[in-house]
């Protein structure tokens, strides 16, 4: 699939999305596939490999596979499992791992 704009998923799609916006996974949410797009957001699930600038996993929300990214932001209770990659190169394998953010 294809958009222009942003997109709010609160269903199941499996394939690849090209996105110039922002996707929103909603709490009822799944994607599994390949997305590029210029921001993600999730509070559902997404499982596959995603190219984009900024990626924020919600609290509740999990991520699964492999990311290239330029920003990250992981709430307290987000999931992370996978491997990362900053656009500038530099590359971080998370693999089966649980990102947990304390509140100072």
């Amino acid at each position: 699939m294809k958009f222009e704009g942003s997109v709010y998923i609160d269903g199941t799609v499996e394939g690849n999305i090209d996105c110039g916006g922002t996707i929103t996974v909603g709490k009822k949410g799944k994607v599994k596939g390949d997305v590029k797009t210029d921001k993600i957001i999730i509070s559902g699930i997404v499982e596959g490999t995603v190219n984009c600038n900024s990626i924020e996993i919600l609290s509740g929300g999990r991520f699964s596979g492999e990311v290239e990214f330029s920003e990250i932001v992981i709430e307290p209770k987000g999931i992370f499992e996978g491997t990362s990659k900053l656009k500038t190169g530099t590359t971080v394998t998370k693999k089966e791992s649980v990102a947990k953010v304390e509140k100072k």
